[in-house]
C-alpha cells in the first residue's frame, strides 16, 4: 500500500510541498504570483476550444489575437486587460492572455471536384472561422503548364488574394527494364495513408523480377527510390532532390499502363495544398480521404458556403474552466454579463440558440477556483467577472449570493475603446476586465482602492446607441448598500472613474482578508511562495540531521524577503516586527513529513483614515 499523509481534509500520496492558509479559523486558498488573464467566452472568428484547446498570447501580440478571433466579448476584455486599464501611474495590464473560445463557430467550405468532376478531391475552408467566411470566392484556372493550377481568393469589399501556382515538380521517375512483355504501374489505396506503390508484370519474365507493393507511408521519397533500385529488373530515380524527406504517399494516384519506358511521378496535390496552405491568409485546404487521380477542376469565383457565428451553452463555459485546470494563471473573467436570452431579445452579441444564463457560468467559475486551489491542485486564481441587470436590487441579488472571496464582480457599464479603437458602452464583463488588468499590472498586496480606470464614462445598463442610462444604480447615492453587497465598483471623481473599494462578494462578516481582494492575493502568494521554496529546496532530499531547523531556516528567510520593503507582501506589526510571529513558528519532522506551522501579517490596503480636530478658542493680545 502507499505511504498517505492527511492533509487540509485530503489524502495527499504524490511527494510535493502542500499548504492551506488559516485567517480567525476559517481557510482560505493560496494563489501564486504572475500576470496571466483567463478569459473566456464568445468571439466572430477563430475556431471554439472544444477544437483547438486554449491558445495563449502575449501582451505584445494583441494584434494577433484581436486578427484571429475579430470581434466580440473575447476582443473587447483583451483589449481592455492589457492596453493600459488603469490612468494611475506605475500601473501596466495583464502580461499574458489564455483564451477559451466557447461558442461554435463552423467554418465556411467549398468542395472541388478533380478534373472529371465525379470524385471530390480538395475540401476549401475559411481560415477564421464564423460568418465572414461566407464572404469568400475561389478561382482555380490553368496555370502556365498543363500540371499547374493558378489560385485566387477573392473577398467582397476587399482586393483579390493572389495565391499563385503550384511548381509542378517532377518527384520520381520509374522504369521496368526487366523482360517481361508488358508492365504497368498505379499508385492508389482506399485512404491517403494506405497508398502502394503496385506493378503488374505480364508472368513471362526469366529474369527473377516480380511485380511490386511498397507500402508507401513507410517509406519517404528517397527511400522509395533506393528500394525500387534494389529490385530486380527496376530502376528509378530522384528527380527533385527537395522531394527527398517527404512522405511517400504524398505521391498522386495515378495509373500508367506502361512503365517499360521511364515514366514520372508527381505530388500535384500536395503541391496544390502546400501552396494553399502556406501562402494564403484567407482559406485553407485538405485532401479528401478517398484518394482520387488528377488535379481539381477549374472554378471561377465560387464562394464558401456554412460559416457561423456559433452558439453558446452553460456546458462551453464549465468544459472551458475544466479545461483550464492544465494552466497556471492569476485571474479568470468569463466575458458574459447576463443571460442569452437578454442579450438575444436586447439584439446583443451572441447567437440565437445559445441558452446560457450568468448565475450558472458565474457559480461554474467560483467552483472551479475552489477546485483549482485545493490542497492537491495548487494552481490557485481569483475571479472576476460582470452582472448586467436593469434593476440595482437584481444585480445586488446576484452578487451578494455568490458570497465568495475568491470571485469580485462589478455591475456597470463602461465607455472604453473597442477592437477598433472606438469608444463604444461596452457590458460589466469589461470593466471586469479593466479592473483584472489593474490587478495583474500593479504589485502584489496592491489594492483596487482608488485606482483610476481608463475609462471614458461609467453607467447602469446604458443603452449602447444613445448612451442614456436605463438603470436604477447611482454609485454616489448607493455605495453603502453596494459595498454591503460584496459588489466591485467605480465613481466619478475630478480627475476620472476610480475604484471605490477592493470588495469581494463574501460579505459573511468583516473579515480583513476575505473581504478585500488584495489581501486575499497577498495572503496566497505568500502561501504559494513558501510551498515553492520548501519543495525545490527539501523535497526528494534525505531527512539529515536537523533537518527541522533547517527547514525553519530556510522558510524564516524566504519570509524575511516577503517582509522587505521592495517586495512589502508581508507587512510588519508590534508582534511580528518581521512580518512573522516567531513564537507561533514550529516545524515537526516524522518520518518523511514535515509540518510548518506560522503566523503570518500580509500586507493590506489602507482604506481609512479618521481625524479627529479639536477646536480651540482663539486668544489674541497687542
Amino acid at each position: 500500500m502507499a505511504i498517505r499523509r492527511s492533509f487540509g481534509g485530503q489524502t495527499i500520496r504524490k511527494p510535493g510541498a502542500y499548504s492551506r492558509s488559516r485567517v480567525d479559523n476559517t481557510g482560505g486558498a493560496p494563489i501564486g504570483s504572475n500576470d496571466i488573464l483567463f478569459l473566456i467566452g464568445e468571439s466572430t472568428q477563430g475556431a471554439p476550444g472544444d477544437v483547438e484547446g486554449i491558445q495563449s498570447f502575449s501582451a505584445e501580440r494583441l494584434s494577433t489575437l484581436i486578427d484571429k478571433y475579430g470581434s466580440g466579448p473575447l476582443v473587447d476584455c483583451a483589449r481592455a486587460s492589457v492596453q493600459s486599464p488603469s490612468r494611475t501611474p506605475g500601473i501596466s495590464g495583464a502580461g499574458q492572455i489564455l483564451i477559451w473560445k466557447t461558442n461554435s463557430s463552423t467554418q465556411a467550405t467549398l468542395s472541388v471536384n478533380e478534373a472529371t468532376n465525379s470524385n471530390p478531391l480538395l475540401t476549401i475552408k475559411d481560415r477564421k472561422w464564423g460568418v465572414a467566411g461566407n464572404n469568400l470566392s475561389v478561382t482555380i484556372a490553368n496555370g502556365s503548364t498543363s500540371n499547374q493550377k493558378l489560385i485566387t481568393v477573392n473577398k467582397l469589399n476587399d482586393t483579390s488574394e493572389l495565391v499563385g501556382e503550384n511548381p509542378a515538380n517532377i518527384s520520381l521517375s520509374i522504369q521496368y527494364t526487366g523482360n517481361a512483355s508488358t508492365a504497368s504501374a498505379q499508385v492508389s489505396g482506399l485512404t491517403q495513408n494506405a497508398k502502394s506503390l503496385t506493378t503488374t508484370l505480364a508472368g513471362d519474365q526469366t529474369d527473377g523480377s516480380t511485380n511490386l507493393n511498397i507500402a508507401l507511408s513507410s517509406v519517404n521519397i528517397k527511400e522509395l527510390a533506393d528500394l525500387i533500385n534494389s529490385q530486380v529488373g527496376y530502376s528509378a530515380s530522384l528527380v527533385t532532390t527537395s522531394s527527398a524527406s517527404l512522405p511517400g504517399n504524398d505521391l498522386d494516384s495515378v495509373t500508367i499502363a506502361d512503365v517499360s519506358v521511364s515514366s514520372n511521378l508527381y505530388r500535384l496535390q500536395r503541391e496544390i495544398v502546400d501552396l494553399i496552405n502556406q501562402e494564403s491568409e484567407r482559406i485553407e485546404v485538405e485532401l479528401a480521404t478517398v484518394p482520387v487521380e488528377g488535379l481539381p477542376i477549374n472554378i471561377s469565383s465560387q464562394f464558401l458556403t456554412g460559416g457561423a457565428l456559433g452558439a453558446s451553452v452553460n456546458s462551453d463555459f464549465s468544459n472551458g474552466l475544466s479545461k483550464s485546470l492544465a494552466n497556471i494563471y492569476n485571474v479568470v473573467v468569463p466575458c458574459v454579463s447576463r443571460d442569452a436570452s437578454d442579450e438575444i431579445a436586447a439584439g446583443g452579441f451572441t447567437d440565437v440558440a445559445s441558452t446560457y444564463t450568468i448565475a450558472s457560468v458565474l457559480n461554474a467559475t467560483e467552483t472551479h477556483l475552489r477546485l483549482r486551489g485545493s490542497v492537491k491542485n495548487r494552481k490557485e486564481a481569483q475571479g472576476m467577472g460582470g452582472v448586467r441587470e436593469d434593476a440595482k436590487a437584481d444585480a445586488f441579488s446576484t452578487i451578494s449570493s455568490l458570497g465568495s472571496e475568491l470571485m469580485q464582480l462589478t455591475m456597470q457599464d463602461v465607455l472604453a475603446l473597442n477592437e477598433q479603437g472606438t469608444l463604444t458602452w461596452q457590458q460589466p464583463h469589461v470593466l471586469a476586465a479593466i479592473m483584472a488588468g489593474i490587478r495583474l499590472g500593479s504589485a502584489v498586496g496592491e489594492p483596487l482602492t482608488h485606482k483610476f480606470i481608463n475609462a471614458a464614462g461609467i453607467g447602469h445598463a446604458v443603452d449602447p446607441v444613445t448612451g442614456i442610462e436605463g438603470g436604477d444604480f447611482n454609485e454616489s447615492l448607493d455605495v453603502d448598500e453596494a459595498i454591503e453587497n460584496g459588489v466591485l465598483f467605480a465613481e466619478e471623481v475630478a480627475g476620472g472613474f476610480r475604484i471605490v473599494v477592493d470588495n469581494t462578494t463574501y460579505g459573511a462578516d468583516q473579515s480583513f482578508v476575505f473581504n478585500r481582494g488584495s489581501v486575499v492575493e497577498a495572503a496566497q502568494f505568500v502561501a504559494k511562495t513558501i510551498r515553492e521554496t520548501a519543495e525545490l529546496v527539501f523535497v526528494g532530499q534525505k531527512v539529515s540531521n536537523g533537518a527541522a531547523e533547517s527547514i525553519k531556516s530556510v522558510i524564516r528567510n524566504k519570509l524575511r524577503e516577503l517582509n522587505a520593503p521592495d517586495v512589502n507582501v508581508l507587512t510588519s506589526s508590534n508582534d511580528a516586527p518581521e512580518g512573522f510571529v516567531e513564537e507561533t513558528f514550529v516545524v515537526e519532522v516524522q518520518g518523511n513529513t514535515a509540518r510548518v506551522q506560522v503566523e503570518v501579517k500580509c500586507v493590506q490596503g489602507l482604506d481609512f483614515i479618521f481625524i479627529d480636530f479639536t477646536l480651540g478658542d482663539i486668544t489674541q493680545n497687542a
